[in-house]
């Protein structure tokens, strides 16, 4: 019979009861882990680093916890032990990816609150008014994200992003995205839905901005017929 050569969860509790003792001898409020070597060796979550934060954090009570895009939630939930698993739709986003990690964080106890006077406080939230206020951009990239239909259920990633000295990389074809589109610009247009019961549909293109239009750059024939693999 052949053994099985994973890492077995008992090995990596071993491993965060470890990393616990550490920050409870220091007296630390825990610890925020994200590199992926890191993430790997405490949980067991294998992943590709893209331009979309993931972490692993360990508060001094213990506590375990992820944080994830949309797109990687049932496999970290398949694949870790942790108690907690928070995700954000997509980055850039809004509210931004770091937004709602600063929740979790502060919901963990990771977080000190500063004692502010008030009159700072009151500085503080006009300025948070005034930019929300002024940010009023032109034609962005953010307008071709928004859904006509809800299919938000079998949504987790892009419609798209750039291509250029990396395979991935911005602006995105996403919300959070204030990117004005200019010729010459290359984009994967690459939007997909999943049905966890059935299968997934993801279709991509390749396209170049020009002064007036876009550019096809991928000739394929693009009927449901000779997309879909059975």
């Amino acid at each position: 019979m052949q053994q099985s050569i994973s890492i077995t969860p008992a090995e990596f509790n071993g491993r965060t009861q470890a990393l616990l003792a550490t920050v409870q001898k220091q007296k630390w409020r825990g610890v925020v882990l994200f590199a992926a070597t890191n993430i790997l060796y405490f949980t067991g979550f294998a992943f590709a680093p893209t331009e979309r934060p993931i972490a692993f954090v360990l508060n001094a009570d213990g506590e375990k916890g992820m944080f994830v895009p949309r797109l990687e939630v049932e496999h970290v939930n398949a694949t870790t032990a942790v108690d907690r698993v928070e995700h954000y739709l997509e980055y850039p986003g809004n509210p931004r990816p770091m937004t709602q990690f600063k929740t979790m964080l502060d919901e963990m106890g990771m977080i000190q609150k500063p004692h502010l006077p008030p009159a700072v406080q009151k500085d503080e939230e006009m300025q948070e008014w005034l930019q929300k206020a002024t940010n009023m951009p032109d034609y962005l990239v953010e307008e071709q994200q928004r859904p006509l239909h809800n299919l938000m259920p079998y949504w987790k990633h892009h419609t798209g992003h750039a291509i250029g000295l990396r395979y991935h990389e911005g602006p995105y074809l996403d919300t959070g995205d204030d990117t004005i589109m200019q010729p010459g610009m290359v984009f994967t247009v690459e939007p997909g839905l999943y049905a966890p019961e059935l299968g997934g549909f993801r279709h991509s293109d390749t396209v170049a901005i020009t002064a007036d239009d876009i550019e096809m750059m991928t000739y394929y024939p693009r009927d449901w017929q000779n997309l879909v693999i059975e």
